[in-house]
């Protein structure tokens, strides 16, 4: 079946990993111990398995990780305390990062197969672990995507298969119908092979045939593997005809 719609995970798939983790520094400041306790909920929550103890939806995921914070630093858990946590966290994580983020540039030739796509009638989607807030509109690129999505707005992460599902229900497709681009094996192809998607990964340089197959063999949940924009719209013009 050809591909109706493409899935983008933003942060080292639309423009180099480098720079995520370079405009990430600021956000550890100023409470280390509280962005230490953030990763280790984040990594909780990734696997196909967990459940929220509060149930679902990106509330109670700003709930539960407020809540996992304050028993990490050893502080009283209180209604009170965990709208206070909520409020810390978004401070030096989220409104840091959307700041930082500001900076980030796009991938060579990225615009271009996104405009080419979009003429061949494919829908076009980002998912991202963070708030996708302006990146689009950062990399000039926000008008080709129809749809967007953070994974925590369905209370998990990728690559817990709940946020791709989410997002084909929102883009009206079967996941079978969708290739999903992303940078991270783990979080990226395993999370949307779990939901039914087809994959294609980028990937550092891969010369030749040999290469490729070798690759692949490697990294079963990768349906495809891409090194730049040009290599990738080669690639999935077959699947969309």
């Amino acid at each position: 079946m050809a591909i109706q719609g493409i899935c983008f995970d933003i942060d080292g798939t639309l423009y180099p990993s480098w720079m995520t983790k370079v405009l990430l520094i600021p956000t550890t400041f100023p409470d280390v111990r509280m962005m230490s306790a953030v990763r280790k909920f984040r990594n909780r929550v990734r696997e196909e398995g967990y459940v929220h103890p509060l149930g679902e939806g990106e509330q109670a995921f700003l709930d539960q990780q407020a809540r996992y914070v304050l028993q990490q630093l050893g502080r009283e858990v209180t209604e009170s305390s965990v709208t206070s946590m909520i409020t810390q966290i978004d401070r030096q994580l989220y409104r840091m990062m959307e700041r930082s983020f500001t900076l980030i540039r796009p991938f060579p030739h990225l615009g271009e197969t996104l405009s080419s796509l979009v003429e061949s009638g494919l829908i076009l989607s980002a998912l991202s672990d963070f708030p996708v807030a302006r990146k689009l509109e950062t990399l000039g690129v926000d008008r080709y995507f129809t749809y967007r999505s953070c994974a925590q707005e369905t209370g998990y992460l990728k690559p817990h298969k709940e946020p791709f599902s989410h997002m084909a229900k929102i883009m009206g497709l079967d996941p079978s119908e969708i290739l999903y681009v992303g940078d991270s094996y783990r979080k990226d192809m395993v999370g949307a092979k779990r939901a039914g998607m087809k994959t294609i990964l980028l990937t550092k340089s891969l010369r030749g045939t040999t290469e490729r197959e070798k690759y692949s063999e490697a990294h079963p949940a990768a349906d495809m593997a891409f090194t730049d924009y040009r290599d990738f719209h080669t690639q999935v013009t077959c699947l969309t005809t």
